[in-house]
């Protein structure tokens, strides 16, 4: 194997570790949601990138299916869903778990 072929494929072995790494980070966590008796099995979006990239591309989500923002102070967060494939309704709660505010 050529000095140059050898750098390459370090290279290359370098760049999968990295995307496995990345694949890793985005690897979504579940929780169950209730309020009173509704229950849902949210998926917990709490960084950056999951954030970011939130339900796009998404075909459906099922009536017991949420996704769960969580951000690292509390305020007022606004939600822009690029490439939405269905209509969502999104509940605001606040730190002490309390909705604040609902749209459909």
């Amino acid at each position: 194997m050529s000095v140059n072929s050898k750098r390459l494929f370090i290279i290359l072995v370098l760049t999968l570790a990295f995307a496995r790494n990345a694949y890793a980070q985005e690897v979504m966590r579940n929780a169950r949601v209730c309020v009173n008796t509704a229950c849902v099995t949210a998926e917990i979006a709490d960084s950056d990138a999951t954030r970011t990239k939130g339900l796009m591309f998404r075909e459906s989500l099922a009536d017991t299916e949420g996704m769960l923002f969580i951000f690292p102070q509390p305020g007022r967060y606004s939600f822009w869903m690029m490439n939405m494939r269905f209509p969502l309704d999104i509940i605001w709660i606040d730190e002490t778990r309390r909705i604040v505010d609902i749209k459909t």
